[in-house]
């Protein structure tokens, strides 16, 4: 089963009409957004193996893939 974060990364990376810089600035937000979840899970006291972690790690990829990178990395951007 491919989780919607991969899947809306896919969607992102194979669209012919986004400019290099917007699917950067796309996925970007995708991590955005997957760390506040993580961040409220981490705080709410969820499962830590809940698959977040994977999504960002997905999210990475995809950036690896267009060349950028995040500025913040690791724990501590949480």
């Amino acid at each position: 089963m491919i989780s919607s974060t991969k899947a809306q990364l896919e969607d992102i990376l194979k669209n012919t009409s986004l400019t290099k810089q917007d699917k950067t600035d796309a996925i970007m937000k995708l991590q955005e957004e997957a760390r506040d979840i993580q961040r409220a899970a981490t705080e709410g006291g969820m499962d830590p193996d809940d698959g977040l972690n994977k999504d960002l790690r997905e999210v990475e990829l995809a950036l690896e893939k267009l060349g950028a990178s995040s500025d913040d990395t690791g724990a501590a951007t949480l």
